[in-house]
């Protein structure tokens, strides 16, 4: 029975969207994939996963280091939560039943932007991303060099708005990502800046391939580079930890 990263062909009206040849290709790149990282039982463990790096600017203050911490939890209900902590500034991410909201220092709560919702900010292991929009239903569609492109159900493949489309090089070898290019809101006008992030240094940490180092890029200059410190999989926080905004913190005794 076809599972949900490799039943990549998408019906409507009962026409097909993408070619049999192109689906079987883009069925075979992911599953090449989700071996590389370790197979399901590994994607799944280090869904849960905490992540300490250190971020170097490299345009507007170029040289400057900053040190962060990255939570990814799932919780029982299967609601999941992204605690990010830069400098002792702390930002939670948070999707409850579709719902999707942050929380600032300050305790105001946002909703998230568009693109933000199909996992980019969500999913703290951007290298496992493909997969990520596998299951969000997005239409695969086999590249060159081995590349892989995702786009959101129901728009045209011209569509450029914010998490309509994601582009993904794969490393022939490794099949592990080697980029992945998005476009995202400019959050001092209106229209959409092209954005990269670039993997490379990849270290095996509890059996998953991750890239220690990344280097990210908006209109093709790089801004900053991120390289990991330290990485622990599979390690679970109380629930009770990261409530949702209209949640009280359990009661004792």
């Amino acid at each position: 029975m076809p599972n949900r990263f490799t039943t990549l062909l998408v019906m409507t009206s009962g026409l097909i969207l993408c070619s049999t040849a192109r689906a079987d290709e883009s069925a075979t790149r992911l599953q090449n994939l989700l071996v590389a990282l370790g197979g399901r039982d590994q994607y799944s463990k280090s869904l849960n996963a905490h992540i300490t790096a250190t971020v170097r600017t490299v345009a507007a203050q170029p040289g400057l280091e900053v040190k962060a911490t990255v939570t990814r939890h799932n919780r029982d209900d299967g609601s999941v939560r992204v605690e990010r902590n830069t400098q002792g500034q702390v930002r939670t991410i948070g999707t409850d039943t579709h719902n999707y909201w942050q929380q600032q220092r300050d305790g105001k709560v946002s909703p998230l932007a568009a693109e933000e919702k199909t996992g980019l900010q969500l999913d703290v292991i951007r290298e496992q991303l493909p997969l990520r929009y596998a299951e969000l239903g997005y239409i695969a569609t086999a590249g060159e060099a081995g590349s892989l492109t995702f786009r959101r159900k129901g728009v045209s493949p011209e569509a450029r708005a914010p998490g309509d489309r994601f582009h993904f090089v794969l490393d022939p070898k490794t099949h592990l990502p080697k980029s992945v290019t998005f476009d995202r809101k400019d959050p001092f006008g209106k229209r959409a800046i092209e954005h990269t992030i670039q993997f490379a240094n990849y270290r095996t940490v509890s059996g998953v391939p991750i890239a220690h180092t990344t280097t990210r890029l908006r209109g093709g200059k790089p801004t900053h580079t991120t390289e990991v410190t330290k990485i622990e999989i599979g390690k679970r926080a109380p629930d009770a930890r990261f409530l949702a905004p209209t949640e009280k913190p359990p009661t004792k005794g």
